[in-house]
């Protein structure tokens, strides 16, 4: 359960960005977040490593991970966290519990994308020593059109161009892109 953190009042994005790292924490140690993990192993097929993807690291017991990807979850914390910040209204506040559990309903409905990676596979891709490959299947989109309707004012050209190199919806993303 999110209520094992120290629940602070975010009040502006300089107080938001020094907590990101705890909201990720709040996020990654909840039960809520760890039934996703185990949906995704068990109902979304992502049982495989983007490497070694004949291989089912479940049955055959290997550790597997998800990873954020295309947008990591430092930064779709930033996202949801400074669109929580600028609708607020004058003199409110919001609490680390809100983001993390706005975080983790964007899991629940299937709007974040990932991929799975076995453990060595993960801390590869981490240290930039081992690329996502575009043309991999392995790749999770989820409903990401639902996330860029939701978050679009705070994506970057980088993520945008990113979610085409991995299979979204190139006009979908380009009428996006032309807004900017």
């Amino acid at each position: 359960m999110l209520t094992e953190f120290e629940d602070l009042k975010i009040t502006d994005v300089e107080t938001l960005e020094h907590n990101i790292k705890k909201i990720e924490n709040m996020i990654r140690t909840s039960k809520e977040y760890r039934s996703f993990l185990h949906y995704c192993k068990e109902n979304q097929g992502l049982r495989f490593s983007q490497s070694c993807d004949n291989i089912d690291l479940v049955t055959n017991e290997i550790s597997i991970e998800m990873h954020h990807h295309i947008i990591n979850l430092y930064r779709i914390v930033a996202i949801v966290g400074t669109e929580m910040l600028l609708n607020l209204q004058s003199g409110k506040y919001i609490l680390t519990w809100d983001i993390a559990r706005a975080v983790i309903d964007l899991h629940l409905a299937d709007e974040v994308s990932i991929v799975s990676l076995a453990v060595t596979d993960h801390e590869l891709v981490h240290a930039g020593l081992l690329n996502i490959d575009a043309t991999n299947d392995m790749v999770h989109l989820g409903k990401y059109k639902d996330f860029i309707n939701k978050y679009h004012d705070y994506l970057t050209i980088e993520e945008y161009n990113a979610y085409i190199k991995y299979g979204a919806d190139a006009e979908y993303i380009q009428s996006y892109i032309n807004k900017l």
